[in-house]
């Protein structure tokens, strides 16, 4: 075929597949693959071809814009090819520019969004150089012609007597063809090898130095676990210096603009952002790049300000530094805090797992597909299986026919369902074959489980895939007891937050699929596969070397993440296509969705788009279709812990199973909307029910609250409907207060007045005019979310006041409890906790007593408020009505002394305030109830093991029975608790019991 081309016989499409064969090893395997095409090939393609991206050399100086990097060789050698193919020419003289502009057409008609990076000008620039006049274009020529282009274009958009037209900028191409390029490519490892820019006579080593020398420094200087974000951001900013700005500069020689070969050149204003547009011809600044691949790309703003933010790290390195660094001197951070697009927090993870429904589904699937691999390896290593009838059975590319390829594997994978056995004939191709050196020193073309294997783990653990990756080969099953038949300990040896090792608690089915990982990669002979390696290669890590349990390439470091991501949206294609035969599992889901290239769900008029690119080809033609999928495999995570939440609290499954804090495991809770939807119904009968049987009639009467306390955070409270008729008046005329223990420039109640109330909640203590969702500087400031006493945008008023003393009530019980087990504790020789433990009850009592002392201040300005309003010191006139506490004439009574006394004092509160409990005095509530029990003469119920729902209601009914039995009032009542004559009739036994002091 290449042979007819070059002879003009045919012209081959771009998307032809250059051929190759591979060299045979003296051992008989097949070594790396050699260059046939050039054999026949024209001059031109001869010369492409010439390039080898795996050697070290260039074949022609002509190369020097292709640079060294095998990855930028690699790009040239398949683009150039391709390009150079679809233009037909072969000899020098055939170079033109009217070729490549109808290339470029035809391929916006039939991918306008997701062009191919094709070479155009590194190949116009090679083809100077190797030929010189022969070649009658160069790279400028091109650049021009598109310049041209563009603004025939855009003239016939706007009207030639549209006014308001204007020209595209100059440099309008050179910014598109920027578009297409990776941030790899801006590396300091790549451009160093980069000699020169297709068409440019600049040094880039000269104007590169400093700043690729400055970047390493920063790398190497800051301790990271994972660099991946800092080298994207340095990347995009290598490409805007190295790649952009040099074309600029050339197309401009008469700016009185100096490139910014140093830090110390670069000005703000003109390089990096521009807060007022100018008259002047000027570079786009770095933030308009970034911005135009930002549309392009659909970065989101909270990914696009993480990078932003790493880039002012190392903007602020340099800053630091700039006295100590030749190049430096002056340099300032140039990012401000308006070029950071606004953020926002979700709360809940976005990822969508795999629906509960196929969930089971889905890991049987990869356990089928898993069992045909094994045995296709099996096969292989046997040598019943060779190299030519295993590359015949993914003929079909992605797709494995199992009933065809049945006498060579002599297996078909199954799956069993609730009621049925399915034969899987058609499965995804995710064997990975690849060349591997045996131990026994033979060559074998080897399946490779390692994308399986991590998947399935993820599956069944929730751990994240990053730490499968790099589990250690050696110490995982470490903690594993061989006796217990269902449930082990998985030794996880990284992790992105904890500083030690962690164990999740798995199945042994996990660690026997690492086992079979590891079993793999012990029949391997290559000497990499024996080496300790750091954790995501990273020096800097705090992790020590070990040896990879999932060593994939030569040097034994893991396989990458394209690895186990493609596998994962091939399994998902598989279970797509059974759906037909999954109806016992209700109606279908899709799970995926087939769209052309450059295209996503839910684009604006996604239909007619669709529509359009289906008319662009004819009968018996194949249109190109992208796989697109919301359920990546990092969402096992999720799909783990919405499984275990339906039967587990967040606490044990964070600490158990995935490592986690609760709040971040409820974070990764996902309900499917048919969940959700079903548990609605479920409601609705069990609603629907109760109320058949009058289990409403008490709610629906209405009981009579306490007129003891107030309900400020009501709909109906005078306080709600004050501020609702005039917010200002009310806030003055209520005593509305924020207090603050530093020097705050606003506080709550210069938010209320700013936002109208418009995003506040009304709770009992206080008013949160941020919905009582924190914001970030008071989670910072105050070490913690929802310290609400502490806080100085909370507003309160004197009708908080009662709810405010049940609140300082409920924080000083904790405090009260912390000091009794720490005291208890400092008192005992054979001490209860370990350091580490003490270290944590000291910093949890340290944090309540500080809250303590924001209520209990808060309680004291309130009350001087309620004091000055009763007696008459604030003369304003009520909007509605005066504020509860006034109204009812309610005042501060003196503390309880005896815990009689205080007990019912917070009986009333707990009543009016049931989320004000603490712990500990539900359970003095209980103690009390089992008292009044016992005092009745009902031991056994007294005694009784089973705990109270609720304590609280269930004491106060048992005193309200007593009261009213008895005619006793509260001081009466208080005074026959605190006897105990009901203990002399309770029966005696011979048994004693020791306490502490007297068995020491």
């Amino acid at each position: 075929m290449v042979a007819l081309h070059c002879s003009g016989a045919i012209t081959l499409p771009a998307s032809f597949s250059w051929p190759s064969v591979r060299g045979e090893k003296p051992d008989g395997g097949s070594g790396r693959r050699r260059e046939v095409g050039m054999l026949v090939s024209s001059e031109l393609l001869g010369l492409i071809r010439r390039l080898n991206s795996q050697s070290e050399s260039l074949p022609h100086s002509a190369f020097e814009a292709v640079g060294g990097d095998r990855k930028r060789r690699e790009w040239f050698l398949t683009y150039g090819t391709k390009l150079l193919l679809a233009t037909g020419w072969h000899r020098a003289e055939d170079v033109n520019i009217e070729d490549l502009l109808a290339i470029k057409a035809a391929e916006q008609v039939i991918s306008p969004k997701d062009t191919l990076p094709l070479a155009y000008k590194p190949l116009l620039d090679v083809f100077k150089l190797a030929f010189g006049d022969r070649v009658r274009v160069t790279a400028e020529d091109w650049s021009s012609a598109l310049r041209i282009q563009i603004g025939r274009r855009a003239r016939g958009t706007g009207g030639v007597g549209d006014r308001t037209f204007q020209q595209p900028r100059s440099d309008y191409d050179l910014v598109q063809e920027l578009l297409h390029v990776e941030p790899s490519w801006g590396r300091p490892e790549r451009i160093r090898t980069l000699m020169r820019l297709p068409g440019l006579d600049v040094d880039i080593k000269v104007i590169s130095d400093l700043w690729l020398n400055l970047e390493e420094l920063y790398v190497q200087k800051t301790a990271r676990e994972s660099y991946k974000q800092i080298q994207g951001i340095i990347g995009w900013w290598n490409i805007y210096l190295f790649y952009y700005l040099p074309y600029w500069f050339a197309r401009n020689p008469n700016t009185i603009l100096s490139y910014p070969s140093s830090p110390s050149l670069l000005l703000k204003s003109v390089f990096v952002s521009r807060l007022l547009p100018v008259a002047e011809e000027t570079p786009l600044t770095f933030l308009e790049f970034m911005d135009s691949h930002r549309e392009r790309r659909g970065w989101k703003n909270n990914g696009y300000y993480g990078s932003l933010l790493q880039l002012q790290g190392f903007f602020e390195f340099i800053e630091r530094y700039s006295d100590e660094i030749p190049g430096c001197e002056g340099f300032t951070q140039p990012l401000a805090p308006h070029d950071f697009p606004l953020t926002s927090r979700t709360k809940a993870t976005r990822k969508q797992p795999v629906p509960r429904r196929f969930f089971g589904v889905y890991l049987d699937y990869h356990e089928a597909i898993l069992a045909h691999h094994n045995v296709v390896t099996s096969r292989v290593l046997s040598g019943e299986l060779g190299t030519e009838r295993l590359e015949s059975l993914a003929q079909n590319g992605w797709v494995i026919d199992t009933y065809a390829s049945a006498q060579d594997v002599g297996f078909v994978p199954i799956l069993f369902t609730r009621s049925k056995t399915i034969p899987l004939q058609f499965i995804p191709n995710v064997l990975a074959l690849g060349w591997r050196k045996l131990k026994d020193g033979r060559m074998v073309f080897l399946p490779h489980p390692h994308a399986l294997h991590q998947n399935l783990v993820a599956l069944h653990t929730g751990v994240r895939h990053n730490h499968i990756q790099w589990l250690d080969g050696e110490r995982f099953d470490s903690l594993v007891d061989e006796e217990e038949a269902e449930f082990a300990l998985l030794f996880v040896n990284t992790d992105k937050q904890k500083k030690e090792p962690w164990t999740p608690h798995v199945s042994m089915r996990v660690i026997e699929l690492l086992r079979a990982q590891r079993n793999w990669a012990e029949q391997i002979g290559e000497d990499g596969f024996h080496v300790s390696h750091f954790y995501n290669d990273n020096p800097s890590t705090k992790w020590p070397k070990f040896k990879p349990l999932f060593a994939y390439t030569k040097d034994g470091k893991p396989h990458g993440d394209g690895k186990y991501s493609d596998v994962w949206k091939s399994m998902l294609c598989g279970l797509q296509g059974l759906m037909p035969e999954l109806s016992e599992y209700g109606r279908m889901r899709q799970l995926l969705t087939l769209l052309p290239p450059g295209h996503k769900v839910g684009e604006p008029e996604l239909k007619k788009k669709l529509v359009d690119f289906g008319a662009r080809f004819g009968a018996g033609e194949s249109c190109p279709l992208n796989v697109m999928t919301a359920i990546s495999p990092h969402s096992a995570r999720v799909a783990v812990v919405s499984q275990y939440i339906t039967f587990l609290p967040t606490d044990l499954i964070g600490k158990h199973i995935t490592g986690q804090k609760p709040g971040v495991v409820s974070y990764y809770v996902h309900l499917d909307r048919e969940t959700v939807e079903a548990e609605q119904v479920h409601q609705a009968a069990r609603l629907r029910e109760a109320a058949l049987r009058n289990a409403f009639e008490p709610v629906l009467s209405g009981q009579h609250a306490s007129p003891a306390f107030i309900h400020a955070d009501s709909v109906n409270s005078n306080l709600a409907q004050s501020m609702r008729e005039n917010l200002d008046e009310t806030l003055v005329s209520y005593g509305c207060i924020s207090i603050s223990f530093g020097e705050r420039s606003v506080r709550g109640v210069d938010v209320l007045r700013e936002t109208r109330g418009a995003n506040a909640a009304a709770n009992k203590t206080e008013i949160c005019p941020y919905g009582n969702d924190c914001p970030p500087e008071v989670v910072k400031d105050l070490r913690g979310i929802r310290r609400c006493g502490l806080c100085h945008y909370a507003v309160r008023n004197v009708d908080h006041l009662p709810a405010v003393i049940a609140k300082k009530r409920q924080v000083a019980e904790m405090v009260d409890e912390l000091e009794n087990l720490l005291s208890t504790d400092a008192k005992t020789l054979n001490a209860k906790y370990t350091p580490e433990e003490l270290d944590r009850l000291e910093e949890e009592r340290a944090r309540l007593c500080e809250e303590l002392t924001g209520w209990i201040l808060n309680e004291e300005l309130l009350e001087l408020t309620r004091q000055r309003i009763a007696l008459g010191q604030v003369t304003r006139t009520w909007i509605v009505q005066k504020p509860e506490i006034i109204e009812r004439d309610l005042q501060r009574v003196i503390a309880p002394t005896s815990l009689t006394e205080y007990l019912l004092a917070r009986l009333g509160e707990c009543l009016a305030y049931p989320t004000l409990e603490s712990p500990q005095i539900r359970a003095r509530f209980d103690l009390l109830r089992r008292e009044l029990l016992a005092r009745a003469g009902n031991l056994r119920a007294a005694f009784a093991s089973d705990m109270p729902v609720d304590p609280v209601s269930e004491c106060a009914g048992l005193l309200k029975s007593v009261i009213a039995s008895t005619g006793l009032d509260a001081a009466q009542l208080a005074e026959m608790l605190d006897q105990d004559k009901h203990m002399s009739h309770l029966p005696r036994t011979p048994l004693r019991l020791l306490g502490q002091d007297e068995e020491a």
